[in-house]
């Protein structure tokens, strides 16, 4: 079972599908005028269809984006004897590749584990997958092309990518002085409306003005300062700030931004959240 939702700007509006949906969708891509207009899916439920991590249900596919470049030799390589999908992306060179699990996976722990057991079996034959692309939360577009534009995609006809062995080669992390750090009392769910909150008192980019580094603090508050997914960072800038700014950001725009912060900022996760729980209980 899949999520579809029509756009990225409409996570509220989520309704299952099949998983044959998406294979025939693989075969038959639509054309669209911008990348803004293409539907999203994920490999996964969410309660009431809402996509939002605290509302993860269950993960039936893992999705894989190789965005620094890919054959389809490499991706027929790898992947061969995995079931699943391949195709190219908006972006000429890009490749996608979606593995069914052999058993549904429905707890967001498991499912990091799992994805990141199939990123290291991209490794090994020598792919590059984009690990801001790895969130349980995370939709991707359906499979699109410009009018003219070039497409290929692969039938994988393999065997279901196992989750067993991919939980056990891939261990529960233990904690250690340096890993990512989350703020301990507040549920997920709440530390989401607080970081919406917090970022709505915050000032939108104007061109000229800094506007770069004003969208980037913001990226940072949400992703770092607030510990949130990716995605969910994503989406409170595109329903929050993006309507502050002048002009407005294009999603591409946005999801640099907030894998730059991801990646490269030096704000501990979880600090903003815990500095202000930690004012309120003094």
């Amino acid at each position: 079972m899949i999520t579809c939702w029509p756009s990225l700007y409409r996570p509220r509006e989520g309704r299952p599908a099949q998983d044959r949906a998406i294979v025939q969708r693989v075969k038959s891509p639509r054309a669209y005028a911008s990348k803004d207009d293409v539907p999203r899916w994920a490999g996964a439920e969410f309660s009431a269809g809402y996509r939002l991590l605290a509302g993860f249900v269950r993960a039936t596919w893992i999705v894989l984006d190789f965005d620094k470049g890919a054959t389809r030799e490499q991706i027929a390589d790898a992947f061969g004897d995995v079931y699943g999908i391949g195709h190219t992306t908006w972006t000429a060179g890009r490749w996608r590749v979606g593995l069914v699990l052999s058993r549904p996976v429905d707890t967001v722990e498991e499912q990091a584990r799992v994805w990141r057991a199939g990123a290291a079996h991209a490794e090994r034959h020598g792919l590059e997958p984009d690990f801001a692309a790895k969130g349980a939360a995370h939709c991707f577009a359906l499979p699109a092309r410009h009018d003219g534009d070039a497409y290929d995609h692969l039938e994988l006809a393999g065997a279901f990518f196992d989750v067993d062995a991919a939980l056990e080669a891939i261990p529960r992390p233990q904690p250690t002085e340096t890993q990512r750090r989350e703020p301990s009392s507040d549920t997920y769910e709440r530390r989401f409306d607080r970081a919406r909150r917090y970022l709505e008192k915050m000032p939108g980019a104007i061109s000229g003005s800094k506007g770069h580094a004003t969208t980037f603090a913001a990226a940072v508050a949400m992703v770092r300062g607030f510990a949130l997914e990716p995605n969910d960072a994503l989406r409170l800038l595109v329903e929050i700030h993006n309507p502050t700014c002048a002009p407005a950001w294009s999603e591409r725009e946005l999801v640099h931004k907030v894998r730059q912060a991801y990646q490269r900022a030096r704000l501990p996760f979880g600090a903003i959240a815990d500095q202000r729980r930690e004012r309120r209980s003094a």
